[in-house]
């Protein structure tokens, strides 16, 4: 069991080494693991004085150190009383001064020191540093396309602690990514902290369904120790030493949707507040100089009002050519089949028997007597039952009628017309809508009279559960009913041939997005390696709407000084089939087989489609390679396969959708990347179809307006997996002749970090490869 806690339990006394199986691997441990254990039990969701009620259930052996954590979490306040307040409330930050920093002119001293402490000179990151400090002074919008080895974190977060600190006002660092998040927070910030000499105040945030709830975390672990279907103390602890209170910590992942923050919760006015890390990250974010969040937090506070991130007039965003995408599933609206079952389940099962409900009622009967309690529960109960019933057999319904065969499986089919496409069952779902609103009038009642505190945050709940219900109710009447200009509408079907979600998306986001910049920021920078197309920034700019802000809006470009022609060869064949053809899945293992055969060295095939990715690691089953072929889709997560890639000498991964962006393999973990196919967009795609038509309305051509540059952004980040530093080298193939063959495979070409080799056989293939790979000299 010790070997989870690594290195760490070496350095311990007995009592702490009980508690090394569930530490994660993490510096912080290392550099003092008894205070690590001490201070994060002290914090835990679960707070020590229960902990050590669990652990003497089970006979844990390390209950005096758990008596140590509950003196210590028994001490001061963890925050003052100016800082413990409802979540709505004004968040500011006090201005400071920097030793030795003191206005932006310092940015220059910053990097010397970082150069020197880094031993390597960046000219290129100074450069972007001094753009990104410009924008944040003159109130601008800039977007700035940083290439690989530009070192773009560092050159935003420089200006951009400089500005806080001065200031006396939060930056907003948005991300679309939790590796670079994570990255940002761990490492990047505490490199400006010792470059500064400053105290910068940084806390990360996400999305409220990725933090652990203290009340259902315990509920959790009371289950297992009663039932014996688990371990526990494992779930506990493993809670406790989640170093941000996130639920991706916990082992295994089937704990993780019955321990997570619900969608609406009571937050300060919980019981558990005091140890929930929900509430903690929050205050914590309120209190900092600088906040890491992530595109779908960011457009989510903006929509709810700005609870959440509340007061800043900053805001980069990394990772910005996700952002249309984040902006349109902010705005979309779906419903699916367990919606209503998520929402019940905090207040079922509605019985006038059970004890919430029984307590509920005695307690009403106290404060309203007369009126019937008792009944008017088990009308709740009628309601909701009829809810569920007729919720459900709306999706039921649609599956018989749509889907009878289960042929449809897997795919999104596009619908116009609301009223029509659920005429059927529109019984169903109007009778949903009658029943959920009168559980929703009844609940109302149950919650206006004021009770005691003991049954207040079970009120709170069903208050909760009645703002739910209407959403769902709206949701499904917008989505069924009578269709909107500029939306698209569709029904998405999962692998087994059931209806998964009935969605509708907006066409366009530029609007909205300007309208939070307009409302939300003085000031904003959108970076990334890949929002340019040959060196314009159009394309981006007109989907996000930033020329909509009235404000003058900077584009700048700073190419990347590690992709040319000493580390990347790019080699196009020419002579291939048709890439949609089925039998293009033999071409490419033939080429595959012949590569791993020659060089032993990992590989990356990007596909397009989980068919052509299936189809080709069927053809390599029975060839020949130096290693193990990983396949996406087959069982293991991508970071799974990510590891196990990185350890398997020779080894081949078939990649597909999210291994085009987001993964990192530097040095020789990655040193041939093939890419058989242009990833152009799926016209049959709902979205895809629906912009296409819009397009061709506005009297453009959809081709060159959303499928060439959609495809050049994502080949980009899918060439940019194979060089990640300086010294990474290898050779990426592309197998799609279409680029030769048509009129539009020059803007592809241009659009590539060096220029490619163009050939017509394996043999060439292997033969370029060969001269690349050729040691200096030889």
């Amino acid at each position: 069991m010790l070997e989870k806690g690594g290195l760490a339990a070496a350095d311990m006394s007995p009592e702490f080494r009980h508690f090394a199986p569930y530490l994660p691997q993490s510096d912080a441990v290392c550099v003092d693991p008894e205070r690590y254990i001490i201070e994060r039990l002290a914090r835990s969701p679960v707070p020590p004085s229960i902990l050590i009620t669990f652990a003497k259930r089970v006979g844990f052996k390390g209950v005096s150190v758990l008596r140590r954590a509950a003196l210590e979490s028994a001490g001061p306040s963890l925050f003052s009383p100016a800082e413990s307040g409802e979540e709505d409330e004004p968040h500011t930050v006090a201005k400071k001064t920097m030793p030795g920093v003191e206005s932006a002119g310092d940015l220059e001293s910053v990097f010397e020191i970082l150069f020197d402490r880094l031993g390597e000179r960046r000219e290129q990151q100074l450069r972007m540093a001094r753009e990104v400090g410009r924008t944040i002074r003159e109130e601008g919008i800039t977007l700035i396309e940083a290439g690989t080895g530009t070192g773009k974190s560092l050159a935003y977060l420089v200006p951009s602690a400089i500005f806080a600190l001065e200031a006396g006002e939060r930056v907003i660092v948005s991300t679309h990514t939790k590796n670079l998040q994570d990255q940002l927070y761990t490492r990047e910030i505490e490199l400006v902290r010792e470059a500064m000499s400053a105290e910068i105040r940084a806390a990360r945030l996400v999305g409220r369904e990725n933090y652990i709830c203290s009340k259902r975390l315990m509920l959790e672990v009371s289950r297992l120790i009663n039932t014996g279907d688990g371990d526990p103390l494992e779930l506990a602890l493993c809670a406790a030493f989640s170093p941000a209170g996130t639920v991706d910590a916990v082992p295994p992942r089937s704990y993780q949707k019955s321990i997570n923050a619900p969608a609406r919760c009571r937050m300060n006015r919980c019981e558990h507040a005091d140890s929930c890390p929900l509430v903690r990250a929050r205050k914590e974010a309120a209190r900092a100089d600088i906040v890491f969040a992530n595109h779908a937090l960011v457009m989510a506070d903006y929509s709810g009002g700005g609870k959440v991130l509340g007061d800043y007039h900053t805001v980069i965003f990394d990772e910005a050519h996700h952002l249309e995408r984040c902006v349109m599933e902010n705005l979309s609206v779906s419903v699916s089949p367990g919606d209503i079952r998520s929402v019940l389940e905090w207040i079922s099962p509605i019985d006038p028997d059970s004890e919430r409900w029984r307590f509920l009622i005695h307690e009403l009967e106290r404060e309203g007597p007369g009126k019937e309690w008792k009944k008017k529960v088990e009308q709740a109960a009628s309601f909701s039952e009829g809810a569920e019933s007729s919720w459900g057999q709306v999706f039921r319904s649609l599956n018989r009628d749509l889907n009878c065969s289960r042929e449809i499986r897997s795919v999104k089919k596009r619908y116009y017309d609301g009223d029509e496409t659920f005429a059927d069952v529109r019984e169903s779902i109007d009778s949903y809508i009658i029943y959920s609103k009168q559980l929703c009038d009844i609940l109302d009642v149950l919650c206006k009279v004021e009770l005691e505190s003991g049954i207040q945050s079970f009120q709170q709940e069903l208050e909760i559960a009645g703002t739910q219900l209407r959403e769902l109710s709206e949701a499904l009447d917008y989505l069924t009913g009578v269709p909107e200009d500029d939306v698209v509408y569709w029904l998405e079907w999962n692998s087994y041939g059931s209806i998964s979600s009935i969605c509708g998306s907006p066409l366009r986001v530029d609007r909205r997005f300007a309208d939070f910049l307009s409302d939300s920021c003085r000031s904003s920078v959108l970076t990334s390696a890949t929002i340019s197309q040959n060196g314009s920034f159009d394309y981006i700019t007109g989907s996000l709407g930033t020329g909509l802000t009235g404000k003058d809006v900077g584009g700048y470009i700073e190419p990347s000084s590690f992709i040319n022609d000493r580390n990347c060869r790019i080699i196009l064949r020419s002579d291939l089939q048709d890439p949609n053809l089925d039998s293009f899945a033999v071409e490419i293992a033939s080429l595959v087989e012949e590569l791993s055969g020659s060089y032993g060295r990992r590989m990356l095939v990007l596909f397009t489609s989980y068919r052509m990715c299936n189809l080709t690691a069927y053809e390599l089953k029975e060839r020949d390679l130096a290693g193990e072929v990983l396949v996406q889709g087959e069982g293991l997560s991508r970071d799974a396969l990510s590891e196990r890639f990185r350890v398997s000498r020779g080894a081949v991964l078939l990649g597909v959708a999210s291994f085009w962006e987001g993964v990192d393999f530097p040095g020789t973990q990655l040193e041939i990347l093939i890419i058989p196919k242009i990833p152009f967009p799926v016209p049959a795609d709902p979205m895809v179809e629906a912009r296409t038509e819009m397009i061709r309305k506005m009297g453009g051509n959809p081709f060159t307006g959303l499928f060439l540059p959609e495809a050049v952004l994502r080949l980009r980040q899918g060439i940019g997996r194979l060089i990640r530093g300086r010294d990474d080298r290898g050779v990426i193939v592309i197998l799609d002749s279409r680029i030769q063959a048509k009129s539009y495979g020059k803007k592809i070409i241009s659009s590539l970090p060096t220029v490619p080799v163009q050939v017509f056989s394996a043999r060439e293939v292997l033969e370029e490869s060969d001269s690349f790979f050729e040691p200096p000299g030889d």
